[in-house]
């Protein structure tokens, strides 16, 4: 699944409801050392427009 929402919040609903496997979505940074989210959205920011297209590209692309 892709989607503009947080990984966070929607992967365990996809996961769980929808049996899906993955899910590309916004991602959070979190603070490693306490392992818990920071509030910052990671970059290439809110997962919309062109970064939707290019995330799911490089997700299907063979390069690695």
């Amino acid at each position: 699944m892709v989607t503009s929402n947080l990984t966070v919040m929607v992967e365990p609903f996809v996961k769980d409801f929808l049996s899906g496997d993955k899910v590309l979505g916004t991602k959070i940074k979190m603070n490693p050392k306490r392992k818990k989210e920071i509030d910052l959205v990671k970059k290439p920011d809110v997962l919309i427009e062109k970064w939707k297209c290019l995330t799911v590209l490089k997700e299907f692309s063979d390069d690695e």
